[in-house]
Order: C-alpha cells, then structure tokens, then sequence
C-alpha cells in the first residue's frame, strides 16, 4: 500500500473513530469502553500478526543490544495474535449484538 493511500485511510478513520466513539460515549458508555479496548487490543493483536518481531520486542527493546527473537518466539507470536483478533472479533460481535446489559 502506497503511503499516499495509507495518509488518505488515517485522515477517513481517525476522525469517524472520534465521532463514532463520542457518539457511543453519549449513548452507552460502558459498552463504548469495552469495544474500544476491544480495539486497541485487537489493533495490537493485527500488529502481531503483520510485524511479529515489532510487536514481539515491543517494550522490551532498551534491555538488549542487538538482539533477534528466534523464529519460534516470531511464529507463538504471530499465533497469539492470530487468537488475539478472533477472540477480539468474538467478543464485540457478542456485544454489539446481544442484548447484553453491562
């Protein structure tokens, strides 16, 4: 994806996500709150998925000098993220659409 394409996505998504997220805020708080960390959870979860030894040495950076994870460590953390969408999927479907009183 060219980077033109990726600014133009940012410059839609960004500002819909506030609005939707002020919307939801007004109207059911505490399920806004969940899906939002749903969100950002299952952002990580696709980061995971996509760049595995980003993700993998996020925060954990600073304590080695050139440091690589090794190709097992790169595999259980793309299939954390693999379950860490679906599981993330799951769970907003079940609570957008049930009738869930949190």
């Amino acid at each position: 994806m060219s980077e033109k394409v990726k600014r133009w996505l940012v410059q839609i998504l960004v500002p819909v996500g506030a609005m939707a997220l002020i919307i939801g805020a007004l109207t059911a708080p505490k399920k806004t709150a969940v899906a939002f960390v749903l969100l950002l959870l299952m952002s990580y979860g696709v980061w995971s998925v996509f760049d595995p030894e980003g993700a993998f040495m996020f925060g954990q950076r600073w304590k080695f000098r050139r440091a690589e994870p090794s190709e097992m460590a790169l595999l259980m953390t793309q299939l954390g993220g693999i379950i860490l969408v679906v599981t993330c999927i799951v769970v907003l479907a079940i609570l957008l659409f049930a009738q869930m009183n949190i």
